[in-house]
């Protein structure tokens, strides 16, 4: 069968091929720099209130592919720990993109997420977005990996990384069992010409 074919019948290809992605861990870095909370007039390190922030704006179980409380879509709009950790993400997806073009990349969304035991992810991607990236706050003692089941792949992160993937690459959570607090959010590419 040639090419012309697929295209002609609107069928799929299938490629193999290798993209960008990266895992980092910011722990310390989050946990050196401070801010003083408004609400409390009490000074904490970043991730602190990267996890007392998602805590208090999770909401209810929301539409979307996440069967667990979340906050809004546009929490780095809102919160300097958020947007920090939005840049971070940024910054690595213009870091590991590099070889392939000048770009520079913008947050499109950035919202929290809160696991109790039992709370998963469906199957599926954040196409047409870039890149998508989780910052994890803080994770259960029993493993609750990220798995990219096309990939062939899984991640089983501990508190403090990140972790950025494209975003049209399917993932999935599986039932967490204990706690499991992320930040999660999509990216676009922004080409310099």
């Amino acid at each position: 069968m040639k090419l012309t074919d697929f295209i002609t019948n609107k069928d799929f290809i299938e490629c193999v091929e290798t993209y960008p992605f990266a895992i980092r861990n910011l722990l310390t870095e989050a946990k050196s720099h401070h801010l003083t909370r408004k609400k409390s007039n009490q000074t904490v390190d970043y991730h602190t209130d990267m996890e007392l922030t998602t805590l208090e704006n999770v909401g209810e179980v929301l539409t979307s592919n996440v069967m667990a409380p979340m906050t809004h879509w546009r929490m780095h709009h809102d919160h300097e720990t958020y947007k920090w950790i939005s840049d971070k993400a940024c910054s690595l997806a213009s870091e590991i993109t590099k070889k392939m073009a000048d770009t520079k990349f913008k947050t499109i969304e950035c919202w929290g997420v809160r696991y109790r035991g039992g709370e998963w992810t469906k199957r599926h991607s954040h196409w047409p977005h870039t890149f998508a990236f989780g910052y994890y706050i803080k994770v259960p003692e029993t493993p609750a990996p990220l798995i990219f089941p096309t990939a062939n792949a899984e991640v089983n992160p501990t508190a403090g990384d990140l972790v950025l993937f494209p975003g049209h690459i399917q993932h999935e959570v599986k039932p967490v069992s204990g706690e499991r607090i992320m930040i999660s959010g999509n990216l676009m590419c922004q080409v310099n010409i």
